[in-house]
């Protein structure tokens, strides 16, 4: 698990504690967990998903599991999921990016905009981008100058060098490869509009691309504040989560020592289970503005909100025992 994710993952075991403790939101019930870590990738997150949902050691494909599984997603922005017919029980703590293309119309239109430059990921989320962009544009009078995929950086730097165009928008998915970016420096001063994954550019700390981008229109998700995330974060210890191996994994990268239940080498100590995040350099988490973190939080919190809703509805008269069966019926997975 990358580092600059992990914070993600203590958000929500923050939230599933947090809610156990709680005395207002279900009482006298205990949740539990089931982490997989994707590493990234999206087979081995797609395989998560399926044992997630199959229950089993074995992955089984079974598609009466997604149409009653409940998901909520924090971080899935595709507008395929707005399809209530084929996703039902899909929901998400994020916008879809179709807000993000049409908040980028927007700031067009209110500067008046017309002639503007396109750069995109090779992706679904690119082609939709150029699509629906070029179409509002197109209905209000505008026209795109260029449009150019990322990564063929040659090309771009080409259309950049010679377009007339001043307004260049950069709408790009999070899985691009950032290093296609390396190669925006030294260009012509352009005003560039941007989608939210230059996010990922400001934690990168490269100095090249801020250059390109300093001063540039940004769309950001949405932050929200987590009371009491920050001591929790900083005070976390390995000590609390002796049987975690993703959390002893993260200590031995961050203190660069052994892992706990591997002999002791020559040269190096037993990682320190009392250790915390304050004694290590977590510069790469950023400040404590919390964005996608903060879909996290909330994402387990409407799945609590949920299942408090139905252990306390009450339901009109003559109905009980259809409520009581619901309860007793009810899932872990479910």
């Amino acid at each position: 698990m990358s580092l600059q994710y992990y914070r993600h993952y203590l958000a929500f075991i923050f939230a599933v504690e947090e809610i156990n403790r709680s005395s207002w939101i279900l009482p006298n019930i205990t949740l539990g967990y089931q982490i997989f870590d994707s590493c990234g990738s999206a087979k081995r997150s797609l395989s998560g998903a399926l044992g997630a949902i199959s229950g089993k050691q074995q992955n089984v494909p079974n598609f009466s599991c997604w149409g009653n599984s409940k998901m909520i997603s924090y971080g899935a922005k595709d507008p395929v999921f707005n399809d209530r017919t084929q996703f039902p029980s899909f929901y998400r703590t994020i916008p879809n990016e179709e807000a993000e293309m049409d908040g980028i119309v927007q700031i067009l239109k209110h500067f008046g905009w017309k002639w503007v430059g396109l750069i995109i990921s090779d992706d679904d989320t690119g082609y939709r981008a150029r699509e629906r962009i070029s179409k509002e544009l197109a209905s209000r009078g505008g026209c795109l100058a260029f449009t150019a995929l990322i990564k063929f950086y040659y090309k771009l730097l080409k259309e950049i060098e010679k377009t007339t165009a001043n307004v260049i928008v950069l709408f790009i998915s999070p899985e691009t490869n950032l290093i296609y970016l390396s190669s925006l420096y030294d260009l012509p001063p352009k005003l560039w509009i941007t989608s939210s994954f230059i996010y990922n550019v400001i934690m990168l700390h490269e100095q090249k691309m801020e250059t390109t981008l300093n001063g540039s229109l940004s769309l950001m998700i949405q932050e929200g504040e987590i009371p009491g995330f920050k001591q929790f974060f900083y005070t976390f210890s390995l000590n609390n989560y002796p049987n975690n191996a993703l959390i002893a994994s993260t200590w031995h990268l961050l203190f660069v020592c052994p892992f706990i239940d591997i002999p002791m080498s020559v040269t190096k100590e037993a990682c320190p289970g009392n250790a915390t995040f304050s004694e290590a350099d977590v510069s790469v988490y950023g400040n404590h503005h919390y964005r996608v973190t903060y879909r996290v939080y909330t994402a387990v919190y409407a799945l609590a909100r949920a299942l408090h809703n139905l252990y306390s509805a009450q339901p009109p008269a003559n109905h009980w025992g259809k409520l009581e069966s619901l309860k007793r019926n009810i899932k872990p997975w479910q």
